[in-house]
């Protein structure tokens, strides 16, 4: 279970994280984290 979702589907490595997988799923617990077409945030959970 991942602790906080994120909805930001520009992240170059939202594809791959558990944390906007989350939020596709549902999850209301949420926040936009700082990645982008170029990089990761940081804050990356792989699936």
């Amino acid at each position: 279970m991942v602790d906080k979702a994120c909805d930001n589907k520009t992240c170059m490595k939202s594809e791959e994280c558990a944390r906007y997988a989350s939020w596709l799923n549902g999850n209301q617990d949420y926040k936009t984290f700082k990645g982008n077409e170029q990089k990761g945030c940081g804050q990356f959970i792989q699936k």
